[in-house]
C-alpha cells in the first residue's frame, strides 16, 4: 500500500515538474534560431574532412614503416599515433595505463607536458 502511494506521488511530481520547467515551443523556436546551424553543419563538414586527411596520412606512414604500429605500450604508458604532423613526423597520444599506475594523476603529471609554471592545490579527488 505505501509503496503504491510512493510510486503515485513520485509520478505526480515529475509530471508536475516536467510541465512547470519545459521549454514552450515558442521558447523551442527562439532557441533554434539562435543556433547557428549552417555553422555548425559546415564545420562538421570541415572537421571529418580534416580527420579523413589525417588518417590517410597516418595510414601511407604506417604502410611505409611496417616496423611501427597505430599503439604500443611502453613504460606502463600507451602511446596511440593520433596524426602526422606538418614535417611527417608522427604525433601520439599516450595515457598511463590504470593497471601500471599505483595512485590518480596529479596536477603535477598533468601539467608536466604543458611546462606549467606553477600548479594551484590538488584539487578534488
Amino acid at each position: 500500500m505505501i509503496n503504491q502511494w510512493h510510486r503515485s506521488a513520485v509520478t505526480v511530481a515529475l509530471c508536475v515538474s516536467a510541465t512547470v520547467v519545459a521549454q514552450s515551443a515558442d521558447e523551442r523556436k527562439e532557441i533554434s534560431k539562435l543556433i547557428q546551424t549552417d555553422e555548425l553543419a559546415r564545420l562538421a563538414v570541415e572537421l571529418q574532412a580534416k580527420f579523413e586527411r589525417d588518417e590517410a596520412r597516418v595510414f601511407a606512414y604506417l604502410s611505409k614503416h611496417p616496423e611501427h604500429q597505430r599503439s604500443f605500450e611502453k613504460n606502463g604508458s600507451t602511446y596511440y599515433l593520433a596524426r602526422m604532423d606538418a614535417e611527417g613526423n608522427p604525433v601520439y597520444i599516450t595515457a598511463k595505463s590504470a593497471a601500471n599506475s599505483a595512485s590518480r594523476p596529479t596536477n603535477r603529471s598533468s601539467a608536466e607536458p604543458i611546462k606549467a609554471i606553477s600548479l594551484p592545490g590538488e584539487g578534488s579527488r
